[in-house]
């Protein structure tokens, strides 16, 4: 039997009933599934940071596997307390969106990606890589302007009930306040750093979906020490309208805008700043270094390198 530990999101699956991963998610019978190959002992989080804390204390003691039961959100601070050990991430989808299990090749619903670990080779997952804002580990994205700021301002009771859609109403409702900001990045090329430049939006991607179906940086992998970064240099109500319904929507096309290919970049400035790591707000201090741990993470079950516009 494998020892592992199963982290439990209460709040996951969020939004109107009809909408949920949740209402068609049965905790007993997925148990029930891995039980034949895994022990497994069951812990709920209860606060942000609690899954982190709790995946450190799972590494700490040696387990094999911890299970993330939840969406994005709950995978990134699983991933956060594993990084530096031996244990491997297991996926749980129960999220509104599930964008992450979709770019590894797993499943979106948990009942089926426990299936699949009942046959996955523990020696033969495949690591990725995980991104670094500051000193806060993201998988999927950490990007900085007008989505971060959405997220900052959505209140935790709209988002619970109404999940994504709840998303979508507090960005139409920020648009119509939308003024520009501008903010100063830098990347690093061949070991260089380029000059400095202006952008109103960046977002520095380890997969290629963005919020969804929405491929954002249609080349982007998190097998390939690289972070794929999209700016917008303006950011006009309609840019972001634009932007905005592609994402809705689920449109698979990249919006054409320049992707460049870095292994880290650095924001300007002083004083604290919200970033959007994953999907969630974060309030962090300027000057920042955003870069890659090529390989740091494990996730059982994952494909090498799947192909961002299948599993979606």
């Amino acid at each position: 039997m494998i020892d592992a530990l199963l982290i439990a999101n209460p709040a996951a699956g969020s939004g109107p009933r009809w909408s949920r991963a949740a209402a068609r998610f049965d905790l007993d019978r997925v148990l029930t599934l891995l039980r034949s190959r895994f022990e497994i002992e069951v812990e709920t989080s209860m606060f942000p940071g609690h899954a982190e804390d709790l995946a450190r204390e799972a590494a700490a003691s040696g387990r094999e596997v911890v299970f993330a039961l939840g969406g994005d959100g709950t995978a990134r601070e699983v991933a956060a307390g594993l990084l530096g050990s031996a244990s491997q991430l297991a996926l749980l989808p129960v999220g509104t969106t599930n964008v992450l299990p979709a770019a590894l090749g797993l499943p979106r619903d948990a009942t089926a990606c426990a299936r699949r670990y009942l046959d996955a080779d523990p020696t033969g997952s495949a690591a990725i890589d995980v991104g670094l804002c500051g000193d806060r580990p993201f998988l999927m994205m950490a990007s900085r302007g007008f989505d971060a700021d959405v997220l900052a301002r959505l209140s935790p009771r709209r988002k619970k009930r109404w999940g994504r859609l709840g998303v979508v109403a507090q960005g139409i409702g920020e648009l119509l306040r939308h003024r520009p900001r501008g903010f100063e990045i830098e990347l690093e090329d061949g070991g260089q750093r380029s000059s400095s430049q202006r952008a109103e939006l960046a977002a520095a991607c380890n997969i290629a979906q963005y919020g969804g179906r929405f491929l954002l940086a249609p080349d982007a992998s998190p097998h390939d020490g690289l972070l794929d970064v999209v700016l917008l240099e303006r950011s006009s109500r309609m840019a972001l309208l634009g932007l905005a319904l592609r994402v809705a929507g689920g449109v698979r096309r990249r919006p054409g805008t320049p992707v460049r290919r870095t292994p880290e970049l650095f924001l300007h400035g002083s004083g604290p700043v919200t970033m959007q790591l994953d999907g969630d707000p974060l309030e962090l201090r300027l000057p920042l270094r955003v870069r890659l741990l090529p390989g740091a993470l494990r996730i059982l079950g994952s494909a090498a390198s799947p192909d961002p516009r299948h599993h979606l």
